[in-house]
């Protein structure tokens, strides 16, 4: 699924008030997203390479572990009315 950035660009080319106008956003918000997606597509292939080491994994999962029970935490604080 294209991301929500696709469909705002797309409403504004809608109602641009020529179907050229139209056609400019679009060119525009294609050209405005490609660094990004070369960008992305380098550090992609970097990524993977780095997701090989064992130790860079188990620190990445320890990260996703630690961030999911503080926001556990955050959870319980708000339930509870705790007030720091």
């Amino acid at each position: 699924m294209p991301c929500g950035l696709i469909y705002t660009a797309l409403t504004l080319a809608l109602v641009a008030e020529s179907p050229i106008h139209g056609g400019l956003v679009m060119f525009c918000f294609g050209l405005g997203t490609l660094p990004a997606v070369v960008g992305m597509t380098v550090f992609n292939s970097q990524l993977n390479q780095q997701l090989k080491n064992n130790k860079i994994r188990l620190l990445f999962g320890a990260v996703i572990v630690i961030m999911a029970l503080y926001q556990l935490y955050l959870t319980y604080q708000k339930f509870t009315g705790f007030q720091q």
